[in-house]
């Protein structure tokens, strides 16, 4: 097993602290994705100068919320969309990366599952099909955003609806009824 796998699949907290300091930017990718790796490795982990490092680090379920919160700043968008996807990014930084102009970003936010209706409500009338969408498929989204979305012009918009586990029965049907290629 080379030193990449045992980055990989390592429990260790020690040999993952030895890893995390190697100057393969591929094992400390690694680290930085390990679900193991502790909170004071992914804080300087999230120093790296490598923007992969950052982005596991950002997605890494055991970030520190200030450590986030210092990548929400970063200018790389594979971290902001790493910041936003984490399921423990706090409202008020999701509610900064909303504001980003990058669409990738914005359709993570949209994604997020702790994201608030205010966000959905505001996403719903995005120029934009694809922050439509992620709004049309995230489960939080309030009914009479839904039956909105539902007839949207936009057929993938309209099926991310049909997708939707939260749809109302009634408007579920309709898309049914009127949309055939479904």
């Amino acid at each position: 097993m080379n030193d990449c796998d045992i980055a990989d699949n390592s429990s260790n907290a020690d040999e993952l602290e030895q890893l995390s300091m190697r100057s393969d930017a591929d094992e400390r990718i690694a680290v930085a994705w390990n679900k193991n790796t502790t909170p004071d490795v992914l804080v300087n982990l999230s120093e790296d100068e490598n923007e992969t490092v950052r982005t596991g680090v950002a997605h890494n379920e055991n970030t520190p919320v200030k450590t986030l919160e210092k990548l929400s700043n970063d200018n790389e968008s594979l971290v902001l969309n790493g910041v936003a996807w984490n399921i423990n990014t706090p409202i008020p930084i999701l509610e900064k990366l909303a504001k980003s102009k990058d669409q990738c970003v914005l359709r993570t936010v949209a994604s997020h599952e702790n994201i608030p209706i205010s966000i959905l409500r505001e996403f719903s009338k995005s120029n934009e099909p694809d922050i439509r969408k992620a709004v049309a498929l995230n489960e939080r989204t309030p009914i009479t955003i839904l039956e909105k979305l539902a007839l949207d012009k936009v057929e993938r918009v309209r099926f991310s609806v049909y997708l939707n586990d939260s749809t109302p029965r009634p408007v579920f049907n309709e898309l049914k009824k009127n949309n055939i290629d479904f």
